[in-house]
This record gives structure tokens, C-alpha cells and sequence, in this order.
């Protein structure tokens, strides 16, 4: 891949490239191991991308950073999007996350219903 193209065309590159192979191998905040395809990952995060767009907003996605694939693919969202995300540590207290997003700006909060 030439060396003009940023980040975000690099990272579709590589997933396109691992096509069904796995991506991305963690283990989850409940301790369960989890793999999600090249493919699986550029879908999730190409639908969260389509929404940030749809959200007619171009300011920061906050992003609840717990070890799953929705937080892969919403930080490969912001970066298909051209949007800085502000990560949120779950393990802080709801005072403080709140008060983090209003500092930044955020008016967009990227959830996976757990948060």
C-alpha cells in the first residue's frame, strides 16, 4: 500500500486483506475469548461510521474502553470518519466520566448498551 494513504485507509487494507481469518483475539471484561474476523470488524465498524455520519456531527465520540470488539470498531468508525474519540475508563465514577465528556465537548457517545 503506497505510503500517501492515512491510517483509517491503511487499517480497511488490512482487514479487507485478513478477509475471514481473525482480526482481532481478546478476552472480554467477563473473561470470555473472543476473535472477530477481518471481515466481521469492517462490517461493525463501517455500520457504527455510517451512524456517526448519519449523527450530522463532526465533534468527539466518546467511547467507553472496555476489551471488546465495539470498541475496536467504534475507534476504527472515528477514524473512517475524521472524528477524535475521548476513551472513558468504566472503572471511573459516573461523576467523573460525566464531567470528562462535558470538558471535551462530546456530544456523541458511541454504547453498547452496557455502559
Amino acid at each position: 500500500m503506497p505510503s500517501t494513504h492515512g491510517l483509517s485507509e491503511r487499517i480497511h487494507h488490512a482487514l479487507l486483506t485478513t478477509g475471514s481469518r481473525p482480526a482481532i483475539v481478546f478476552e472480554d471484561d467477563d473473561g470470555i475469548r473472543t476473535s472477530l474476523s477481518g471481515n466481521e470488524l469492517l462490517r461493525h465498524s463501517r455500520a457504527i461510521a455510517h451512524r456517526l455520519r448519519a449523527a450530522g456531527d463532526d465533534g468527539p465520540v466518546a467511547l467507553p474502553a472496555h476489551r471488546n470488539a465495539d470498541t475496536v470498531a467504534g475507534m476504527v468508525a472515528c477514524l473512517e470518519t475524521g472524528r477524535p474519540w475521548l476513551p472513558l475508563d468504566p472503572s471511573l465514577a459516573p461523576d467523573l466520566r460525566v464531567r470528562r465528556v462535558a470538558s471535551a465537548g462530546v456530544r456523541t457517545l458511541l454504547s453498547s448498551g452496557k455502559d
